[in-house]
């Protein structure tokens, strides 16, 4: 339900990132044909896989997850329309990034910590933000919902939850994907630069007979100020 009216390209996206088969530095690796690929993330510098891009530690992406967790817990307190138990600890599961089990992380009534359990051990943390949810958040915001007379129910409440998380998921990729590709200072167009400049390093101590044609335009290039 939450995926039914996502454009052809977001769910693509989705099935990628779940599937592990997203185009993350170390996937591309793969079938580079490189005997040496490029496995960095362009903002952290660790190995970047599928399960990294939620995890980056970098300052940057660590803010911007704090930034629409913090709107998704403005979106679950909005009006009292969510349990306060879920909209209590949804956002701090979230910021743990999976270091701590979600039963762990305090004092729970006995249907919250079931569902924290349930979530933990079926299913974990990467898959709940890949969109992958405990069928105890529906129980637990059907009933509230029940006794607050409001017009919502517990199954638009929950495709609206997982819309809200694979947001967040999905901004994390978008920012990777401006850092990595930007024309400007993208990790590409930087790496770019730097083996320019080796190879005008390795090509400053040939003699100038011996350098290939196609390659003297470089020792014109001027690199100071870049």
């Amino acid at each position: 339900m939450a995926m039914s009216s996502k454009s052809d390209m977001y769910k693509t996206w989705r099935s990628k990132q779940h599937s592990g088969f997203c185009g993350t530095r170390v996937q591309v690796g793969k079938y580079s044909g490189l005997e040496c690929p490029d496995e960095k993330c362009p903002n952290c510098g660790r190995r970047e896989t599928a399960d990294h891009i939620m995890l980056c530690p970098h300052e940057d992406r660590t803010r911007l997850l704090a930034d629409t967790t913090e709107d998704l817990s403005k979106c679950l307190t909005q009006e009292h329309l969510t349990d306060f138990e879920l909209a209590y600890w949804i956002p701090k599961y979230i910021l743990m990034r999976g270091d701590k089990p979600f039963a762990s992380l305090g004092t729970m009534s006995p249907r919250m910590r079931a569902l924290a359990i349930s979530q933990e051990d079926k299913i974990g943390w990467r898959n709940f933000m890949e969109g992958c949810i405990s069928i105890h958040f529906y129980f637990i915001q059907h009933y509230h919902l029940a006794l607050s007379g409001s017009y919502l129910n517990g199954s638009d409440w929950t495709k609206s939850l997982i819309s809200k998380i694979l947001h967040i998921t999905h901004s994390q990729w978008i920012y990777r994907n401006f850092a990595l590709h930007d024309k400007l200072c993208g990790y590409l167009h930087n790496k770019s630069l730097e083996d320019i400049k080796q190879t005008i390093d390795e090509l400053a101590e040939t003699s100038p007979e011996d350098i290939p044609e196609g390659s003297k335009f470089l020792l014109e290039i001027n690199f100071e100020g870049q």
